[in-house]
């Protein structure tokens, strides 16, 4: 019986020895890694090379041309009549008168762009304008040309002569009304310009 008192004692003593030992190699183990981690906090970290970004190129402006607006009115015409050249150069013949287009400009300025025919004359010829175009006013005189441009002065026979005929009249003006031809034989054509339109008309 005693035997098996010192036996169970000795397992007993072994017991706790093995147990003491194991937990000894653990604790050493903790303390291995505790020593390692306080080391590898005082290790700085490594630095990262602060790559710049790349920076855009200024952004270029792209100059911008300011286009003038046409701010004038323009009536297409098919306007002809026949007329008598001028008596400064004899012999006297037929023209033919042809109104292309009315243009009103921002200052009033009206603007008949003609052709004259000389196919029924014979030799140079002259013709003025101003005796068959007017602007009809019908409280007072008629509105005759400020300007004309083309070499009507001397026209050689069998040929064509563009030019213009200028009229200064009230900007704000919508209408007014064309006379073309001779006193006696005179036709009278409206303009409206807010329509852009023309109709040949009667006047009395």
């Amino acid at each position: 019986m005693y035997a098996v008192i010192v036996i169970f004692a000795l397992l007993v003593l072994a017991g706790f020895y093995f147990i003491f030992d194991r937990m000894s190699g653990l604790q050493a183990k903790v303390d291995s890694f505790e020593r390692q981690a306080a080391a590898d906090a005082l290790v700085p970290a490594p630095i990262q090379p602060q790559i710049p970004e790349p920076t855009p190129p200024p952004a270029t402006s792209t100059p911008t041309t300011t286009v003038p607006q046409d701010s004038s009115l323009s009536i297409p015409t098919a306007i002809i009549f026949s007329a008598s050249s001028s008596p400064a150069l004899q012999p006297q013949g037929r023209l033919t008168v042809q109104v292309e287009k009315a243009v009103k400009s921002l200052d009033g300025t009206i603007t008949l762009s003609i052709k004259v025919f000389t196919g029924e004359v014979t030799s140079y010829t002259s013709f003025d304008p101003k005796d068959v175009l007017q602007i009809l006013n019908l409280e007072g005189d008629n509105t005759t040309s400020s300007l004309v441009t083309g070499s009507f002065s001397s026209m050689p026979p069998k040929g064509a002569v563009t030019g213009s005929v200028l009229f200064k009249t009230d900007p704000a003006r919508g209408t007014f009304i064309l006379q073309v031809g001779s006193a006696e034989t005179a036709k009278f054509y409206e303009f409206d310009w807010s329509r852009k339109t023309y109709t040949e008309t009667v006047v009395g």
